[in-house]
């Protein structure tokens, strides 16, 4: 998919989730006897209608084998996904704050008092719970976020499956509009597509849809880090180039995601390179061939605007963030043409993973950096924007960046070249951490 094509898929998500979170509010009647009273509704219906639109929507992006095939970019679906949920917060807020006060105002009726609304009671309260969940899930992702490991961050999002259902009963039950009007019907609409999502992805994660594959090949491309080779049991996928799978030996254990930095389409193989950067990653580093892996894909669209630009092309890689240009610079190697730069940060000598590979490149310009290497032919420390301005020159501006590597090196690096005039829409990343 051209970069293009893709841009306009995204501005069509965007342009649905805005049509579809604006429509329920056709359905308001504002019939309160003041004005006040009907600006105190129509917030809170702005708050709850759109709101739970949105939550859908997040629930729809946040896994990624919902629109895979429509969105292959999964790092922008789980941005949305994460923007939804952070904004789509505050504007379920307005609910709660405005019905409040619309009750007290036109009924004298105080919502936080049960025995003052005895036919509203539990369904307040199945509404408080649903609000207390999405600010509980708002909190951990957004804001604790870095204070959780992987696990204690997954098993807090699982409470996410009791939000939507709860959101529906609150409003089922006592929403004034959703009960009134026509809105009902496309409410059992919303509902019933909420439920079918759920189902798929409880099927998903059961390995369903994930496809079987074989190791045939373990090979050591530097120290802790192996190139696993894969070929498929029945069918197999068709990575493009910057492509990604998830990976996991079995349907209890959580996947993760790899790079494909090889591909035999005769053979229909495929290669992740892993480096063993935690238990799950280290275990990988000892699988034998014949050992069975669970592998879903294909996902991702990192370096696509390699294939279609003019510029020079820099990649600038740290440790096995090598991993989603190999494929790359097999294309760069094929097109001489195409002026290529490669700068690989690594701690030592033998953590450079493809050594040999990288060695006989003839076209792309290989600069390895090194932290710890005395008398090192290449460069010495990190890379920064003295070390991009020593080789590049005045192509500093024009050139088109590809970053993979650390979250600290990528941050630095993509601050350095916004400050030296490099445009945004110019500099294209990829993150990996343990």
């Amino acid at each position: 998919m051209s970069p293009r094509q893709l841009h306009r898929r995204k501005l069509l998500i965007l342009s649905l989730i805005a049509v579809t979170a604006v429509c329920p509010l056709f359905f308001v009647r504002f019939d309160a006897p003041t004005w006040q009273l009907n600006v105190m509704l129509g917030l809170a219906k702005a708050g709850s209608l759109p709101g739970t639109v949105l939550l859908l929507w997040q629930f729809l992006l946040g896994f990624r084998g919902n629109l895979a095939r429509v969105m292959p970019d999964h790092a922008w679906q789980i941005s949305a996904h994460k923007i939804l949920g952070e904004y789509g917060s505050y504007l379920i807020l307005l609910h709660p704050v405005f019905i409040t006060a619309y009750y007290w105002r036109r009924y004298d009726v105080n919502l936080f008092r049960w025995d003052s609304a005895p036919d509203f009671d539990g369904y307040v309260i199945i509404g408080l719970f649903a609000l207390a969940i999405l600010f509980y899930l708002v909190i951990s992702s957004v804001f604790a976020r870095q204070r959780l490991t992987f696990s204690g961050w997954f098993f807090t999002h699982l409470s996410s499956y009791l939000l939507f259902p709860a959101v529906m009963i609150h409003s089922f039950a006592i929403g004034s509009t959703v009960r009134g009007t026509g809105l009902w019907s496309v409410w059992c609409g919303v509902a019933t597509i909420a439920a079918g999502l759920l189902v798929y992805r409880l099927i998903h994660s059961l390995g369903a849809f994930s496809r079987r594959y074989r190791v045939v090949r373990v090979v050591e491309v530097a120290a802790e880090t192996s190139e696993i080779t894969l070929q498929p049991d029945e069918g197999a996928y068709r990575p493009g180039i910057g492509d990604f799978v998830y990976v996991r030996r079995a349907v209890w254990e959580r996947s993760h995601p790899y790079t494909v930095s090889s591909y035999d389409a005769e053979r229909r193989s495929l290669a992740i390179t892993v480096k063993a950067l935690g238990p799950t990653s280290s275990e990988f580093q000892n699988l034998k061939p014949g050992t069975p892996l669970l592998v879903d894909g294909t996902y991702g669209v990192f370096t696509n605007e390699a294939y279609v630009t003019d510029e020079p092309v820099v990649i600038l890689a740290g440790g096995i963030g090598i991993t989603p240009f190999l494929r790359l610079l097999e294309y760069l190697e094929q097109h001489p043409d195409r002026e290529s730069w490669m700068f690989y940060a690594n701690e030592t000598l033998q953590d450079v993973a493809y050594q040999d590979f990288l060695g006989a490149l003839k076209h792309t310009r290989v600069i390895h950096v090194l932290e710890k290497g005395d008398n090192f032919p290449d460069e010495t420390g990190i890379i920064d924007i003295d070390m991009l301005k020593k080789y590049l020159g005045p192509k500093l501006e024009e050139s088109r960046y590809f970053l993979c590597g650390p979250p600290a090196m990528i941050g630095s690096l993509r601050k350095q070249l916004q400050e030296a005039g490099t445009p945004p829409d110019q500099v294209h990343y990829e993150l990996f951490s343990e």
